[in-house]
């Protein structure tokens, strides 16, 4: 069974980026928590879409302009009808601190597209949230970063020499426990998923072979990288798996779109790299 597109677009977003260099080891800083993404209030999107192609008003964003801008023509293209929404998801936090923000925000979650409202839909796993930095007198995306809540995201205390800190992605706060967390690092130029948490085992982000692999046989997903895992699932050789990170023996996949991921042995997996 071949994963969606959906699946295929979450493994890419953990790699869209050039890989840093492999970690040794989840840091120190990663075990500490930091401030977390705050709500930006006051937002006019609407605004922004009335003003373009004319002067920019004081209550549309410089960092929201050219992105709104984009959408309100890709709705049209699809001869809809560009609405901003409000309250708009728009999130700040400073991730090199030097007292500058830096913005968050889901192109569909601040712009809709009346008669085209799926344009720009990513499907169960939600869209990655832009995240802009001024650089030069310019807003630049610096990362994709997938997060089903904004506030979820924190700036862990150690950065790097030039200043930027490591990006944790949590669960959003509620039931079942998280299973899970992302880390983002900075390369020089921009944020990439490095590495993951999932169940207190280290999974290698950077360092792993991605994309889409078939199995060996009838295959166990297990919810640690341990032979005595549990067992998630069960899939045979016709299924392929979305490879996302590793963990020494073991791969951490994603067999389809509804399933949950885990851990196959790497000996599992068919060796088509």
């Amino acid at each position: 069974m071949r994963p969606t597109s959906v699946l295929v677009l979450f493994y890419r977003l953990l790699s869209v980026l050039p890989a840093v260099a492999t970690l040794a080891g989840v840091s120190a800083a990663s075990q500490s928590s930091g401030p977390r993404a705050q709500p930006v209030d006051g937002v006019n999107i609407q605004q922004c879409i009335d003003a373009i192609g004319k002067a920019r008003p004081a209550s549309c964003p410089a960092y929201l302009a050219e992105a709104v801008k984009g959408a309100a023509q890709m709705c049209r293209e699809a001869e809809g009808k560009p609405v901003g929404i409000s309250p708009a998801s728009v999130w700040s936090l400073d991730v090199n601190g030097d007292g500058g923000l830096e913005y968050l925000y889901e192109i569909g979650a601040i712009v809709g597209c009346v008669n085209a409202a799926s344009i720009f839909s990513c499907g169960s796993l939600g869209c990655p949230q832009s995240l802009v930095q001024e650089q030069k007198g310019a807003w630049v995306v610096i990362s994709s970063i997938g997060a089903y809540d904004p506030g979820a995201i924190e700036v862990l205390p150690a950065g790097t020499a030039s200043g930027y800190r490591e990006i944790k992605v949590n669960c959003a706060d509620g039931d079942p426990p998280c299973a899970q967390s992302v880390f983002y690092q900075w390369n020089g130029q921009a944020y990439d998923s490095s590495a993951m948490d999932v169940r207190g085992f280290r999974v290698d982000v950077a360092g792993s072979v991605h994309g889409l692999y078939g199995l060996t046989g009838n295959t166990a997903v297990l919810a640690t990288p341990t032979a005595d895992g549990k067992v998630l699932g069960s899939y045979g050789p016709e299924t392929e798996v979305a490879i996302i990170g590793q963990s020494k023996d073991y791969y951490y996949v994603s067999p389809c779109n509804a399933c949950e991921s885990g851990f196959v042995r790497k000996s599992s997996v068919r060796k088509n790299y």
